[in-house]
């Protein structure tokens, strides 16, 4: 699921897997394994993707929810829910 939700918000910004792959500082060929599904991201790309981006960790784990992150949700509300045989490393910033 978290493969066709990088596809949908990296089209909803306009951008080209080249460009998201130069902001999080990888190659387009390994960000291009992501969307297809052949590898899941690291914690550590995972957690650039969503602070790059401003995604709603909910929403790339699940599609439900907002796609970005708001000003009404803010990190002492913000609930989401983590599929079964899913890792995900969360940090929080003071």
């Amino acid at each position: 699921m978290i493969n066709k939700n990088l596809k949908i918000v990296r089209e909803k910004l306009g951008l080209s897997q080249a460009v998201v792959a130069q902001k999080i500082g990888i190659q387009q060929a390994q960000y291009s394994t992501y969307e297809r599904g052949d590898r899941k991201p690291s914690a550590e790309i995972f957690y650039k993707l969503v602070k790059t981006f401003n995604i709603n960790v909910n929403y790339l784990l699940t599609g439900e929810g907002s796609m970005f992150i708001t000003p009404e949700l803010s990190k002492e509300t913000l609930q989401f829910k983590i599929p079964k045989n899913s890792r995900v490393l969360l940090e929080v910033e003071d």
